[in-house]
This record gives C-alpha cells, sequence and structure tokens, in this order.
C-alpha cells in the first residue's frame, strides 16, 4: 500500500472566537471575511494557503483541475476544508474556481452560503439544463457554486448513468479549477463514481477521533478503485499528530 502525504493540519478548536486571522497579509484579511473563528482560526487559514499550495505545486508535475474533499465519517469537516480550499484558490491570482457539492445525500454548501439549493448538480446529471442556470457567482471573489439540486433518492444510480463526466467536461472549459464536497467515502460508492473522473482526492481525518483501522480502510477502498489520492488534511487538533500515528499512516 503506497504512502499517504499529509498536505495540511487544521486546527478550529485551539483558539478563541474572538481572535483575528495572525496572517496579515491582503490576501488573509479578504479570506477572513468569509470565514471568521470560531469555523477558521487564524492558524487554521495558514494551513488552508499551505494545503491550496501543495496542491498547485502537484498541478506543476501533472494536471490537477478537479479535485475531490471525503471523509470516513460524518462530522469530519470534510465541507469546511472544501470550502478553505476552493476560497484559497480563487484567490490566487483570481483564477475561476467552482465549488460544487457533491454530496448529494446530505447536501450543505447551499445553507451555508444562503444560495438555492435547486437548481444544481442532480438537475443537470438528469436533463439538459446548461450548467450556468445552476452556477452562482460570490460578489467579491471569483468563486462559482453550484449546489446540490433536486433531492434524489438514489444518488449512486444516478451517477452510474454517467453523466458527471460529461457534465464535469463541460465545467473544466469555464473553470480553472473545480472542487468538489463529495459525500462520506464508507457509507456508498458515491465517492468512487465521481473520484474516477476527478485529477484528485483528499481524504480528511478527525485526528483525535477516527479510528486508525477506519483511516486504512478508507484508503484501501479508495486505493482500490483507482481513485488518485493527494494526500490526507488532519483535521482539529491542537496538540500536532502523534508520531505513532505518522509512522503508521505512512506520513514519515
Amino acid at each position: 500500500m503506497s504512502r499517504l502525504k499529509s498536505i495540511a493540519e487544521l486546527d478550529r478548536s485551539s483558539k478563541d472566537s474572538s481572535d483575528p486571522p495572525r496572517d496579515p497579509s491582503s490576501e488573509a484579511q479578504a479570506l477572513g471575511r468569509f470565514l471568521r473563528p470560531p469555523f477558521l482560526s487564524g492558524e487554521a487559514l495558514e494551513q488552508f494557503v499551505a494545503m491550496r499550495d501543495a496542491v498547485l505545486k502537484e498541478g506543476r508535475e501533472r494536471e490537477i483541475r478537479a479535485v475531490g474533499i471525503t471523509s470516513a465519517r460524518e462530522q469530519e469537516g470534510k465541507t469546511t476544508v472544501a470550502i478553505g480550499l476552493a476560497l484559497t484558490l480563487a484567490m490566487d491570482t483570481w483564477k475561476r474556481v467552482l465549488l460544487v457539492d457533491g454530496n448529494m445525500r446530505n447536501p450543505s454548501l447551499h445553507r451555508f452560503f444562503g444560495i438555492p439549493e435547486r437548481p444544481g448538480l442532480t438537475d443537470l446529471l438528469q436533463s439538459t439544463l446548461d450548467f450556468r442556470d445552476a452556477v452562482v457567482q460570490m460578489e467579491e471573489f471569483p468563486l462559482f457554486l453550484l449546489s446540490g439540486g433536486t433531492r434524489h433518492d438514489a444518488p449512486t444510480e444516478l451517477l452510474a448513468l454517467g453523466r458527471f463526466s460529461s457534465v464535469l467536461t463541460q465545467l473544466k472549459k469555464s473553470f480553472d479549477h473545480v472542487v468538489v464536497d463529495c459525500s462520506n467515502a464508507m457509507r456508498n460508492a458515491d465517492v468512487e463514481l465521481v473520484g474516477k473522473q476527478l485529477e484528485g482526492v483528499v481524504l480528511v481525518v478527525e485526528t483525535d477521533k477516527t479510528q486508525l483501522s477506519l483511516i486504512q480502510a478508507m484508503k484501501k477502498k479508495l486505493e482500490g478503485n483507482h481513485l488518485p489520492i493527494l494526500g490526507v488534511a488532519m483535521n482539529r487538533f491542537g496538540i500536532g499528530v502523534p508520531s505513532f500515528l505518522n509512522r503508521r499512516l505512512g506520513l514519515e
């Protein structure tokens, strides 16, 4: 089994909600207007920028235009990571970035950003709707949003129809980067069907709660389906990842 590479270490719990972002750059100040503590601390903001840089560096070696974010369980912070990565990518030379709610079983991006839930991804997958009629643009950044869309009883069957590939091809022609907030990797086959069309997948791990065996099972499942894993984002910790966990994950 190949080694997992750590691309971010995110701590959202160690800062008081009144703490401003530490990074004095205009980039951090602008981003901080959207992601204020406790949703995002100053230290975590720096890590989102570092994660963006890691993805861009990987993209210089091979094309990485579309990236998926997934986790093994609920409430591990994958949506937070997806939003942070998309926003920091959008602020890198002001490229056009699309954030997609690919968690069709439990979509949440529309609630966070206050946009309509539909039309969205499911509507694009089961109709001839033009994606430009479903995408919403934020006002202050070149960041675009595609919500989950009309609820569907069987997202896996919808994805199995194969239209996601053509939809993604259209989106990549219009945007520099596409970030997909995927469903949980261990619950259903949605992630495999979506991830096979992407150039990279980031695994989000809540280091103080997610069992090592579950992390290893998630990695084995994704690799077994030939998904291109970019690395792991360690989320919600204040003292760092224990060295034994790094070694057993292959991070050292």
